[in-house]
């Protein structure tokens, strides 16, 4: 007994050895966080400042839902920004952050005074979002009188806009609706899906997913496929049935594109497996190979790998496995500034700050681009809100429908 008890044991013990000699290697992080961290902040600093108004735009929107109203001075200085795009992403930061410091400045743009007042209509209904946002509700008609603006950016704006509002007012949804039966451009129809599907439209949500197939203009699967996510986070009793929707677009034989959307839609809704983690990384490190596999053609352009690369950030960004820093970091060295950016705001989400953290954004920063100010002295974003916000005199307040 003594021997077979010895045989046993032994048997047991080699098994043991050979099995953890073939387990799979957990990766660990080889880069150093804390410079990771340090270089990423330098880079979504410096892209604030870049050349290129989108990577100042996209730089806006990475720091906003990075830092929220604690960046407040920087969404107020970019509002001086000689290019509409950025003015427009700073005016939706500031909105969704609640920064109560910008409403002078925002009263001012939405005024009469043609030399302080906000003359592109686009940037317009950003600024009537942030004074919504800061509890002026007597924007609201004005916001919606922008919808019947005739040039389609404007409403694609107004529209946008009326989605983050989340109030789904008898009025609003009924315009909407009515809108979205006339309404001849096409990107403009589909915002007004996006928006009615996040105000609670239980049959917008059915038309995102079959806009998830459809491309009557570039992106437009792709616009569906992120709207699906936000309707996912926001609803959770739809969750299951945007997931299912979602899922059919994660594997083998869907493009890279669409298959990297539907990844990171999915992981926003918590979830994430290691068959899409897997194929996120290898759209990163070995990108045109993915694209190449997705699409049944070798011929793959640099613009097509950048545009990869990016959704491929993103969607990393969103998985929290630090592990995949080390793919994510060589794209601060980019060309590109929007990859830049992606990187940056990928490995910010995936590294934790630091127990003491640094200043991260310069925010009393005079060397902007051109035109660039500074918030009044003093402002907090910790400044609390009055009781009851003021009414603003719009510079469309005589306008008629």
């Amino acid at each position: 007994m003594k021997t077979t008890a010895v045989i046993l044991t032994v048997m047991v013990l080699v098994a043991a050895a050979w099995l953890g000699g073939c387990a799979k290697p957990v990766p660990t992080l080889q880069a150093d966080p804390v410079k990771a961290r340090i270089d990423a902040e330098v880079a979504l600093n410096t892209a604030l400042y870049a050349e290129a108004a989108t990577t100042r735009a996209r730089a806006i929107e990475a720091l906003s839902q990075l830092e929220g109203a604690s960046a407040g001075r920087m969404y107020v200085q970019a509002l001086a920004d000689p290019e509409p795009v950025v003015r427009f992403a700073a005016a939706i930061a500031i909105g969704d952050a609640t920064y109560e410091p910008a409403r002078a400045r925002l009263v001012e743009m939405a005024g009469r005074d043609v030399r302080k007042g906000e003359n592109d209509r686009r940037v317009y209904a950003g600024v009537l979002y942030a004074l919504w946002r800061l509890g002026d509700a007597s924007v609201a008609p004005d916001l919606v009188r922008l919808l019947k603006d005739p040039e389609w950016a404007v409403q694609d704006s107004v529209v946008l806009a009326l989605g983050k509002m989340t109030v789904n007012t008898r009025e609003i949804m009924n315009l909407m609706r009515i809108q979205v039966v006339y309404e001849r451009q096409p990107e403009v129809k589909m915002r007004l899906v996006e928006s009615m599907a996040m105000l609670g439209d239980l049959r917008s949500r059915d038309l995102l997913g079959a806009y998830t197939q459809t491309r009557e203009y570039p992106g437009q699967d792709l616009q569906a496929i992120h709207a699906l996510g936000k309707v996912g986070q926001l609803y959770p009793e739809s969750a299951g049935r945007v997931a299912r929707v979602l899922s059919v677009l994660t594997v083998p034989g869907c493009e890279a594109h669409l298959r990297l959307a539907a990844v990171a839609a999915l992981a926003d809704m918590g979830v994430v497996d290691d068959g899409a983690y897997d194929y996120t990384m290898a759209a990163m490190t070995d990108t045109a190979r993915v694209i190449s596999e997705g699409r049944k053609d070798a011929n793959v352009t640099p613009e097509e790998i950048d545009a990869v690369r990016y959704m491929a950030a993103l969607a990393l960004g969103r998985m929290n496995r630090p592990v995949a820093v080390d793919a994510v970091l060589p794209m601060l060295q980019s060309e590109s500034g929007l990859l830049r950016v992606a990187g940056a705001l990928s490995i910010l989400r995936l590294l934790p700050p630091p127990p003491v953290a640094p200043i991260l954004f310069n925010t009393d920063a005079t060397n902007g681009p051109a035109g660039a100010v500074q918030s009044e002295p003093g402002a907090s974003a910790n400044e609390a809100s009055p009781a009851k916000a003021p009414r603003t005199t719009l510079n469309t307040a005589d306008a008629k429908d």
